[in-house]
């Protein structure tokens, strides 16, 4: 059977993001036999928590599901063919990756078992040493998770920071696509927003509402204690910029200390800030509510 190049970590999953070529342009790929690894946990496919979770619950591989079909949305975009374009290690595409994708996707959903998972993967994947930043293996791992934030279906004078849906008509709107202070005004309320009629929930803090649209997803804590969860649904074509980046660079933070945390303790001491940084960000992205 013919193996499928994986750009698949040994031990944490799948991570499809920006490639930078010029870190790896003049080192090969080595391949990687699993039987000769010394693991500090078992390999992937081994995690009982895709199967069961403590305490009889069922187990999260639909989440698995969700960052595979994320890493797929993104090796559609525009962004990700010109990156590949320019991935300088031959053999590695951008097709390769979505069908090993596609694939381990399939064996996910098919395999009863961790063990089952496991020896498909070995069977059917050519594991690879990611040579690093450095050319030496120095690798950086990055962490997601999914923010609770308080919210409601209904506004009030509680919550009013809306997130939106994906308007009907989108794919006909004229490009250059608005901006963010266009569609939500410099401070966010939306109240002459072209978008009125589309709200789906509305925060209660305005920062916690353009962080949604930096994770992409949130669950919503409504005032009965119930939860929503929302996920993207698409975004305006205007490219994100960072607003701790601005920060930086107008000398209000050092980028050594520029971490989440950091900038949201910026804002909760300087929140008059809010309307002048967060519009910077052109980027608008539509939600839609998920199932969590």
């Amino acid at each position: 059977m013919r193996k499928t190049l994986t750009r698949i970590s040994l031990t944490i999953g799948i991570a499809i993001l920006p490639i930078s070529g010029a870190a790896v342009a003049s080192v090969p790929l080595q391949a990687v036999q699993l039987e000769t690894v010394q693991f500090n946990q078992d390999p992937l496919g081994l995690d009982e928590q895709l199967w069961k979770r403590p305490g009889g619950k069922s187990g999260d591989w639909r989440v698995m599901l969700r960052a595979i079909d994320n890493s797929l949305r993104y090796l559609k975009t525009p962004s990700a063919a010109k990156a590949y374009q320019n991935y300088s290690v031959p053999g590695v595409t951008r097709d390769r990756v979505r069908r090993s994708l596609v694939r381990f996707r399939q064996l996910l959903i098919k395999s009863p078992t961790p063990k089952a998972l496991q020896a498909a993967i070995q069977q059917e994947f050519v594991f690879y040493k990611s040579v690093g930043k450095d050319n030496q293996g120095t690798v950086g791992f990055t962490g997601y998770f999914e923010p609770v934030y308080a919210g409601s279906r209904t506004p009030s004078a509680e919550y009013r920071y809306p997130l939106y849906r994906l308007p009907s008509d989108f794919q006909r709107w004229q490009k250059p696509h608005p901006t963010r202070a266009a569609l939500e005004g410099w401070d966010g309320l939306g109240k002459n927003s072209p978008l009125r009629g589309k709200e789906l929930v509305w925060l209660r803090d305005r920062l916690e509402a353009f962080l949604v649209h930096v994770q992409g997803s949130a669950r919503v804590r409504m005032p009965d204690g119930t939860l929503m969860s929302v996920g993207y649904a698409g975004k305006t074509s205007h490219p994100y910029t960072s607003i701790g980046g601005q920060l930086v660079n107008d000398g209000k933070m050092e980028l050594e200390g520029l971490t989440l945390p950091a900038v949201i303790d910026y804002f909760r001491t300087s929140p008059t800030e809010l309307s002048q940084y967060l519009p910077r960000n052109k980027s608008f992205v539509f939600f839609r509510e998920t199932r969590g």
